[in-house]
């Protein structure tokens, strides 16, 4: 304000800016503009993986983001408007109005409660991978200083969650060996989860491939990767793939079956899985998301023929984290009374044309 006082152009001179603010929904009550790729040029590279820039581009990549806050009744929706991305923006990052989400998530399980669709992510893997980990430490921040714990079964939301990034920080590696054993094959991506209570617990990270032999051959080569970096691998024999290997990671209390098979449809997928269930349940499930009516009714949530690739039934996660004693983890127990209020989640994004794209989240609210 100091320097558009002196004479500085304001924001709302921004070609960007302006033309975000022309895309907004009616009824907002407050807006939130920001711009990862103008911090990554001015503090560097390795600054934008941090703190509050690794958040936005684990949201928008690199491209300038105007999120508005629209309540409702019974809902609170966040419409987030990016700019389309350019020759040199990334079009990573979890707000993105991709049909290829929208698709992969219509092929997990149709009993999943949590349910992801990522777009290309040979390209966008390492963002988002960074993003997850910055979202995890932000969390632990905002829970107090030295939030940590375990619980009664010895475990710790910061372990989980450091096991399950474990193998896809090794997929995303920046070197050129990773790009070329994991990410040249990679096409889309989703996440799932199924289950009310740990001992039926399903879940798993579903990545398409666009070459089967790089794929079926990055079993053993992440195994490797995992291997020696601590982990516990050994090859097994799950059916319905071509390749497999089970992997004990610190943090995690079950085994981890990474494989590699093809679905009903013969397309090549790459699973890594809370055990074999998950990967049969990803690779051959008895029914999926495009027919639910979880999906059918997370769309009629986000409307404007909105089709989602973010789903969640919060109910169902609190009483799973409960049922194995984490909701007293410090990491998480501060935000417990704030999740019992929400019902749903729901995302998804299309073009709105003019260069935007908006991709709106919808929260339900008992």
């Amino acid at each position: 304000m100091i320097d558009t006082t002196l004479g500085a152009p304001s924001l709302s001179r921004s070609a960007g800016y302006a033309k975000l603010l022309a895309s907004a929904p009616p009824g907002v009550l407050a807006h939130l503009y920001a711009n990862a790729g103008a911090y990554r040029s001015s503090h560097g590279a390795a600054a934008g993986s941090q703190g509050l820039s690794g958040l936005l581009s684990l949201l928008a990549g690199t491209r300038s983001v105007n999120v508005s806050l629209v309540p409702a009744a019974a809902s609170i929706a966040l419409d987030a408007d990016v700019l389309s991305a350019g020759a040199t923006a990334s079009p990573g990052g979890l707000l993105s109005a991709s049909p290829e989400g929208a698709r992969a998530l219509g092929e997990l399980p149709g009993e999943s409660w949590l349910a992801v669709g990522l777009g290309n992510v040979g390209k966008t893997l390492g963002e988002d991978v960074t993003g997850l980990h910055t979202l995890a430490s932000i969390g632990s921040a905002l829970a107090g200083s030295g939030a940590a714990g375990k619980s009664s079964a010895g475990l710790s939301i910061n372990g989980l969650l450091e096991g399950i990034l474990a193998p896809l920080s090794a997929l995303s590696a920046n070197t050129a060996e990773a790009k070329r054993d994991f990410a040249s094959w990679m096409g889309s991506a989703a996440m799932f989860a199924s289950g009310s209570g740990l001992l039926e617990l399903k879940g798993g990270i579903v990545i398409e491939s666009k070459n089967p032999a790089l794929s079926r051959t990055a079993v053993a080569k992440l195994a490797a990767k995992l291997r020696s970096a601590g982990g516990s691998v050994q090859a097994v024999s799950i059916a319905g793939t071509d390749a497999s290997v089970a992997a004990r990671l610190t943090g995690l209390p079950v085994v981890l079956d990474i494989a590699d098979g093809r679905d009903a449809n013969g397309q090549a997928k790459f699973v890594i899985g809370l055990g074999e269930s998950s990967i049969a349940a990803a690779l051959n499930p008895s029914s999926t998301l495009s027919s639910a009516p979880s999906r059918a009714a997370a769309s009629a949530s986000l409307g404007e023929g909105i089709q989602p690739s973010v789903s969640l039934d919060f109910p169902t996660l609190l009483g799973l984290l409960e049922s194995v004693g984490l909701s007293e983890d410090p990491s998480i127990s501060p935000f417990v009374p704030y999740l019992r209020s929400l019902t749903t989640l729901a995302g998804g994004g299309k073009s709105v044309g003019e260069g935007v794209e908006r991709f709106r989240l919808v929260v339900g609210l008992r």
